[in-house]
């Protein structure tokens, strides 16, 4: 059937060791079974293994659509009611790429249990939103969870997940997403920097999560979900060069907007957790490597809902964390859910910085070296889009020296150009920043985002363009800057604002005020309509309260007045 592409799309094939069926009338069965009613099914070792086949020719028959199950039973049965189905110690693989391969499923459950209550299958339950899968409730308990993701180049694995319908709640321990080969395997197919991910979640818990709006509504709803303790790693590998695609239009704001599903995500809760970026430099091949620790933060209305949006357009981040090691730092991250150019607001500070905290970064990726460094404080606070990051800083330090290096291009190793580092320390390099003592500060700073670069570069890139333009006396040397152009092709850049360049920024930060101000405007007049309205119903409801009761009050006295000239009657 494979070879005639003649195979139904889904197909599978499995084994049940135990069932066990109560509460059914064999005889009603047999006589009228228009009206299937079961007391309760129980499956034990239950292995089931599902293929989804892809055909290789479209099928272009037309069929009647068929929505749900009933559809499919009606013609032969009017409803479909069990009490309770179990199914204890299952076992599952799923394979939708179509391989057909028994030896290495794509996806695979070890062991499951299913507990479906009140289920019934008739002309009303397929809309009850209230129902999961025609069931008032239903619980899952999924152990060692195992699937291939990412064109086969990652594992994802889960130890335990439980799911309960009518709680609404999902808990998931031991959430893990590894790559299946070494750096090296993985690069070698790609030829070109991308980021290689692992994930390793331990806790992780989503509250007022429901799937029936998942299915029914294809939205993903929750009203919280709290990650504690994880750990994320990045690792890009720089020497293979940046890839010449672009990066517009995958702001962290962008992609919410974008997704094919809708998304309303109220809060998310990260606890105890840890981020390492490792990156290999392009010009050193070696290894530089950025660590947050303790990582404590929480992010705000991640939605691509419209009527959600107008109420609140921003989705907002704020944490705080340790930097290599344990210097203090806070961020907030802030971005536009209206605004299709990216638009987002970015704060950070930090203290408490040594050189030997930062120097094998430094030194790996960016061609320097801090022989000497005490960072007292950094606040930093900038606006942007999807092409530029204007930032301002305030950099508090002392006794600050320079190493520049160059590679050597017979022996391929870094060596320190001594003159050259002589002199910058001697003519260039600012020695202190004290507050108070001739502070110097970066103000409205620009940097433009090169299109093969995203948003945290930008940010990045920003960042360095605030400290250099406080750390240097003049131009910082351009060996600092390297990797913000592809060879051939133009790319971003680092500017002062020119007094042209502020005046059009204050031009659009007053002109952004306005439309803030004109927003704000709409919607307290918005708001006020619908207090009146609510005001207006209240009254009317009110006025016909009253009438009703005066009707009534009228109607008592009449009653009470027939009554009387009843009783009179009576009397005489």
């Amino acid at each position: 059937m494979q070879a005639n592409n003649t195979l139904p799309e889904v197909i599978f094939d499995g084994k049940v060791e135990n069932i066990l069926i109560e509460g059914i009338n064999i005889l009603k069965l047999v006589q009228d079974n228009k009206d299937i009613k079961i007391k309760s099914i129980d499956l034990v070792g239950a292995d089931f293994n599902i293929y989804q086949y892809k055909k290789t020719v479209e099928d272009t028959t037309k069929a009647p659509i068929i929505t749900n199950l009933y559809d499919r039973i009606k013609k032969d049965i009017n409803s479909i009611e069990i009490g309770n189905i179990n199914i204890v110690k299952g076992k599952m693989s799923y394979d939708p790429a179509g391989k057909l391969d028994k030896k290495k499923p794509f996806w695979k459950f070890a062991e499951i249990d299913l507990k479906f209550k009140d289920l019934l299958v008739d002309s009303t339950s397929a809309s009850d939103t209230t129902r999961f899968i025609y069931s008032k409730e239903f619980k899952t308990a999924i152990r060692n969870f195992k699937g291939i993701m990412g064109n086969d180049m990652y594992t994802f694995s889960v130890e335990k997940c439980d799911y309960d319908h009518k709680s609404s709640y999902l808990e998931i321990a031991n959430l893990k997403m590894t790559p299946n080969a070494s750096h090296a395997a993985f690069y070698r197919p790609k030829n070109h920097a991308v980021s290689e991910a692992t994930i390793d979640v331990p806790f992780l818990q989503v509250k007022g999560i429901r799937s029936v709006d998942i299915i029914n509504k294809g939205l993903v709803k929750a009203k919280s979900i709290s990650i504690r303790g994880a750990k994320f790693g990045i690792y890009k590998d720089k020497s293979f060069g940046d890839p010449p695609d672009s990066k517009n239009g995958s702001y962290p704001n962008q992609t919410i907007v974008n997704l094919p599903f809708a998304l309303d995500i109220r809060e998310l809760l990260i606890k105890k957790s840890t981020l390492v970026y490792t990156e290999k430099g392009f010009n050193t091949k070696k290894e530089g490597v950025l660590t947050f620790g303790n990582i404590n933060g929480t992010m705000t209305n991640i939605t691509n809902v419209r009527s959600l949006v107008r109420q609140n357009p921003w989705s907002e981040l704020n944490a705080k964390a340790t930097f290599q090691g344990g210097s203090p730092m806070t961020a907030r991250l802030a971005f536009d859910l209206r605004d299709d150019k990216g638009r987002y607001e970015a704060d950070a500070t930090l203290t408490g910085l040594k050189a030997e905290q930062i120097n094998p970064v430094i030194k790996n990726l960016g061609m320097a070296e801090t022989e000497s460094f005490n960072l007292k404080s950094l606040n930093y606070t900038s606006k942007g889009d999807a092409k530029t990051a204007t930032g301002s800083m305030e950099l508090i330090y002392s006794d600050l020296k320079v190493n520049i290096f160059q590679k050597d291009e017979e022996t391929k190793k870094l060596e320190e150009k001594k003159v050259i580092s002589f002199l910058a320390n001697l003519i260039k390099v600012r020695t202190d920043n004290l507050k108070d003592k001739d502070e110097v500060k970066a103000v409205n700073i620009v940097s433009e985002r090169p299109f093969f670069k995203g948003f945290f570069a930008l940010i990045w890139f920003n960042i360095f363009d605030c400290t250099t333009a406080i750390a240097f006396k003049g131009k910082a040397p351009d060996i600092l800057k390297k990797g913000r152009t592809l060879e051939g092709i133009p790319g971003g850049g680092v500017k002062k604002a020119s007094p042209e360049e502020k005046k059009a920024l204050e031009d659009k930060a007053d002109q952004q005020k306005k439309d803030d101000k004109k927003d704000a405007k709409d919607k307290a007049a918005t708001q006020k309509k619908v207090d009146k309205k609510i005001r207006n119903d209240a009254s009317d409801k009110a006025k016909v309260d009253k009438k009703k009761a005066e009707m009534k009050l009228k109607e008592d006295r009449k009653a009470e007045e027939m009554k009387k000239e009843g009783d009179k009657k009576v009397e005489k």
